[in-house]
């Protein structure tokens, strides 16, 4: 049995984990794939503003010619000297550039605007190349702030230049500058890109998050069922050591008196023979009281005893609790009545109830006990408590007092006898009223037993 179990719990614990990375993957590839997404819609971006940035900035000029369909392409250029165009407080003739154009026939219009737009861009890049003046980086930002925006982008950015640049930088929006003699490169450092990338896979992440969880509370209830699988098995095999333990006894003595009887003559012998027939019909009887309490506990618990409401008089009912437990000489019983003992109430159950427990506390007392039977009134309820100063009841064994077939656990010493019904049918019969039991108990100094009930009438 143990074995299957650890097998079990290591099939459960090798598939929550498997889940579990496997949902931590899939969160994290979506991530990624996200972030390569964005960075892409902002690299492209950047070149697009990069483009429209020296359109704006340079100017150039290209000839079309909508009504025949013509467009004067870049043939070439040449560096001149302006005169009046001088570097102003240097007196230092400028150079200037002339564009050579070819005119050519366009297909349609459509291609013919895209060309004319190449050939203004081919244009302001040869300008700029030549120019050699910086790139404004605050234009530049406008430009792409905005592109950002046409694109759904609304990420907050920083541009900065990197000269020299063979590679462009991975994992980052960069573009380089086409109009730049050093493959210069300008690169955009996203502020907020986690603010843009994360409600993206929240969903995603909340489903993987509600499948781990449930995955995580599954095995837990999982566990849960076992453990109370296995405790239940275990009680199951006490209950079947406790009933061959109890009724072992008395079948032997009830052989041993048929034999003496039987098979040795002692039949002839009328004081034996009638002292051993008492012997046996007291084992028989308490045989057949078990058998009835058993019926008696599944009566309750399908309903089929219902309670029998009367008026009871307690002093008379604890009167005879007591007597029926002076025999036991190592109990010392005593009880306290409120100031008028008499309610309406079940007195079968009642007496079941009381007698169960003080019969409890003296046997699991193993030594010398003093038993405090008390009863009071509280506001709609009324109160019986039980409370001996025996032995206790450990801690860990006091939630399960009161299920069927527990016993505290005490090895294979079978000191006292019982089959672990007698806490669960008194809370069945406490049920019955509409009340409630509960117990407080500290090892070595004893447990109190308190039983809460209705008060009817």
């Amino acid at each position: 049995m143990k074995k299957r179990v650890r097998f079990v719990w290591l099939m459960a614990i090798l598939t929550i984990t498997g889940i579990i990375l496997f949902q931590v993957y899939w969160v994290y590839n979506s991530y990624k794939t996200e972030e390569r997404n964005f960075y892409r819609s902002v690299t492209f971006s950047l070149e697009r503003s990069i483009n429209a940035y020296l359109l704006g900035e340079i100017n150039p000029y290209a000839a079309f010619n909508p009504n025949s369909s013509s467009i004067s392409m870049i043939n070439g250029s040449v560096k001149i000297p302006r005169p009046n165009n001088s570097v102003p407080g240097t007196g230092t003739v400028g150079q200037g550039i002339v564009i050579k154009f070819t005119t050519s026939q366009a297909p349609s219009p459509s291609a013919s605007q895209l060309k004319l737009v190449m050939a203004n861009l081919v244009a302001a890049t040869l300008v700029a190349r030549n120019s050699n003046e910086p790139l404004k980086m605050d234009a530049l930002s406008s430009i792409l702030k905005n592109e950002l925006q046409k694109n759904n982008l609304p990420v907050s950015f920083k541009l900065h230049l990197l000269k020299k640049q063979k590679m462009l930088p991975a994992n980052q929006a960069a573009a380089f500058v086409i109009s730049s003699r050093d493959n210069d490169a300008v690169v955009a450092d996203i502020i907020n890109v986690n603010q843009y990338l994360l409600p993206r896979i929240f969903i995603p992440a909340l489903i993987s998050l509600l499948l781990i969880f449930f995955s995580a509370a599954s095995l837990f209830y999982m566990g849960i069922i076992i453990r109370k699988q296995m405790r239940l098995d275990s009680m199951k095999n006490d209950f079947f050591s406790n009933i061959a333990h109890e009724l072992r006894t008395p079948i032997s003595i009830l052989k041993s008196t048929h034999e003496a009887l039987y098979k040795f003559g002692e039949s002839s012998n009328p004081e034996i023979t009638s002292r051993y027939l008492q012997i046996n019909t007291t084992i028989l009887d308490k045989l057949d009281g078990n058998v009835d309490r058993i019926l008696d506990i599944a009566g309750y618990e399908h309903g089929a005893k219902p309670s029998k409401i009367e008026r009871v008089d307690l002093v008379t009912l604890f009167k005879e609790i007591t007597t029926e437990f002076m025999i036991y000489k190592q109990a010392s019983i005593q009880y306290d009545l409120p100031a008028r003992p008499y309610v309406d109430t079940d007195r079968y159950i009642i007496v079941t109830v009381l007698t169960s427990l003080v019969d409890n506390a003296i046997k699991y007392a193993g030594r010398p006990v003093n038993i405090r039977i008390m009863a009071w009134f509280e506001d709609r309820d009324w109160k019986l408590e039980v409370k001996d100063d025996g032995q206790g009841i450990d801690e860990q064994y006091q939630p399960y007092i009161f299920d069927k077939f527990y016993r505290v656990p005490s090895g294979d010493i079978h000191e006292v006898k019982g089959y672990g019904l007698g806490l669960n049918y008194v809370k069945g019969l406490v049920a019955i009223l509409n009340g409630r039991i509960s117990v407080k108990s500290s090892k070595g100094i004893g447990t109190t037993f308190t039983v809460k009930l209705p008060l009817y009438g």
